[in-house]
């Protein structure tokens, strides 16, 4: 992935697997992962964009 460029978590999980996951379990990781970016504790080459009108984040390659 380029630098700038932005995405979803979901974006990186085919999206045959992202359905079979279940939605608490998605609401969970998505927890997971702005709590681990925002601490710095990991996915240190990303950073938070901003959320669209659905309240999911987007996030943008350092």
């Amino acid at each position: 992935m380029d630098s700038g460029t932005r995405f979803l978590i979901r974006e990186l999980i085919t999206e045959q697997d992202w359905n079979e996951i279940p939605l608490k379990v998605r609401k969970n990781l998505g927890r997971m992962v702005i709590q681990s970016v925002l601490n710095g504790t990991a996915f240190t080459s990303i950073i938070p964009d901003r959320k669209d009108s659905q309240g999911v984040q987007w996030y943008r390659k350092k």
